[in-house]
């Protein structure tokens, strides 16, 4: 029975939240089960409750107190009121909160009688069907006689469910109903908390300018893949901070201004005067001089101009999936910060290479410059964990230099993610650190666990920083993510 009046293209918006989730159809089923057959609509009207600021109450009738009784309960928490001000104007949110909302009363509440519950609009809406069938038929035929036995047990049948479900609501245990409506607030809140974490986690270059649609879209996308695999939820948790952070670095870029000498012009800029238009301006004979040419913009000054910048260019992470990654959530930090990166491209429309080694050269993920990036692909990229057993930084500084020497990965930044377990040939060093010298190669290296003085990575690194010292220092986060 509906406790709550909204229109029926309201209504349309939890049919579509359980078309997107199952699980919130089979919380409604446990409910009919357990409750009462009308449970599915204490379900929506919860939905509707959380999604609205202050929706219309319908009048109370028979059969409407244990729903009643029920929404006050939920009136009286202030931890739901908390949970609905997140809520409104958020379809996905509400969905989130009436689902785990449902689900908790069904499990931690007691059920309100022996068996479920009647419905009696459901009834009463019987009775006037059959009613109408009725006046088809001559008042003294056996049909409309056979059809008024009908209507009256169904009528009785209504005033039982109605009688019981006025009992139920006075014999409702509320201190359990209460316990276990303070729970699922919690609960909401942190799957709430988790769905946008991997929206923000899986949306790749898509953050303020999309809707929450699109990025929940995105969520949805990967929802079976992280119901199945943990590590995939742990990166998820670490990409959202971190991507936030690169985010913060990116935007603080300063813009490139003039500030190259290109010969003398004339203006009336102050600042970049000749030193002889400055002795004049103190000359009382030229003073008139000077202000007339100052007001006509002729007099003589320096000429600045933008040095060429590198464009910014793709984007080749070498992630270590050796076996001492599988150690402290290393690997799962190192798959975060691909993350950030990846973000990073997709924004700035550059191509980006994942690149995962061990004792060699294990897999290779890419994704094209300006190309939409397919969620479920990211995922399979980053939840890739071989824990191959050595660390061959020489394989994977080849497969770096040679992604940039090809196609659109030409003139490509290198970053490698990796603890520093492993040596260098000088001969690599040569080859790397020769590209540095004559193609402006940058190589960027992120150590997790291992402080970068004295590491190998120094060796042929622009900037070597320490994860940990990242999330601690702003100056770090700038070498990291502000850099590349």
């Amino acid at each position: 029975m509906h406790r709550y009046d909204v229109s029926e293209w309201q209504r349309h918006a939890w049919e579509w939240h359980k078309l997107e989730h199952p699980e919130a159809r089979a919380g409604e089923r446990a409910g009919e089960e357990r409750w009462a057959s009308d449970f599915g609509d204490f379900a929506e009207d919860t939905f509707h409750r959380m999604l609205e600021e202050a929706p219309a109450r319908l009048p109370a009738q028979p059969g409407s107190e244990l729903w009643d009784r029920l929404h006050a309960e939920i009136d009286a928490i202030p931890e739901v009121a908390d949970l609905h001000a997140r809520c409104v104007g958020d379809e996905g949110a509400a969905g989130i909160a009436a689902q785990v909302i449902v689900d908790t009363l069904v499990a931690k509440a007691p059920a309100p009688d022996v068996d479920p519950l009647g419905d009696p609009a459901a009834d009463a809406e019987t009775a006037e069907s059959i009613r109408r069938m009725m006046a088809q038929h001559p008042a003294a035929s056996p049909e409309h006689a056979a059809a008024q036995q009908v209507v009256d047990a169904v009528e009785a049948q209504a005033q039982q469910n109605a009688a019981r479900n006025a009992h139920a609501a006075s014999m409702m245990d509320g201190v359990a109903v209460r316990n276990a409506l303070r729970a699922a607030a919690a609960a909401a809140q942190q799957a709430i908390d988790e769905a946008e974490r991997v929206e923000n986690a899986f949306s790749c270059g898509q953050g303020a300018h999309s809707s929450r649609r699109e990025r929940r879209a995105v969520a949805q996308q990967v929802a079976p893949m992280l119901k199945q695999s943990a590590r995939l939820r742990r990166i998820a948790e670490l990409a959202g901070r971190l991507k936030r952070i690169a985010r913060d670095q990116q935007a603080r870029k300063p813009d490139h201004g003039a500030d190259e000498y290109t010969g003398v012009e004339l203006g009336a800029d102050v600042e970049r005067l000749l030193p002889a238009e400055w002795a004049a301006s103190d000359d009382p004979d030229l003073e008139d001089w000077f202000y007339q040419k100052h007001a006509e913009r002729a007099l003589q000054q320096i000429e600045l101009a933008a040095k060429p910048q590198k464009q910014r260019g793709p984007i080749v992470l070498l992630l270590d999936s050796s076996g001492s990654m599988r150690h402290n959530d290393a690997a799962e930090w190192a798959a975060a910060v691909a993350m950030a990166f990846l973000d990073i491209a997709v924004h700035q429309r550059r191509a980006f290479a994942l690149v995962h080694f061990g004792g060699q050269v294990l897999r290779t993920d890419r994704f094209a410059a300006n190309a939409k990036v397919d969620p479920a692909a990211v995922a399979r990229a980053v939840d890739y964990f071989a824990a191959d057993g050595g660390t061959n930084f020489m394989a994977a500084l080849d497969a770096g230099l040679t992604e940039c020497h090809t196609g659109e990965f030409a003139n490509a930044d290198i970053v490698m993610v990796t603890d520093g377990l492993a040596q260098v040939t000088s001969d690599m060093l040569g080859r790397v650190n020769g590209a540095r010298r004559e193609r402006g190669l940058h190589v960027y290296s992120i150590l997790i666990g291992t402080e970068p003085q004295g590491s190998v990575n120094a060796q042929f690194s622009d900037e070597v920083v320490e994860l940990g010292q990242v999330l601690r220092d702003d100056s770090a986060m700038h070498a990291l993510f502000g850099a590349v």
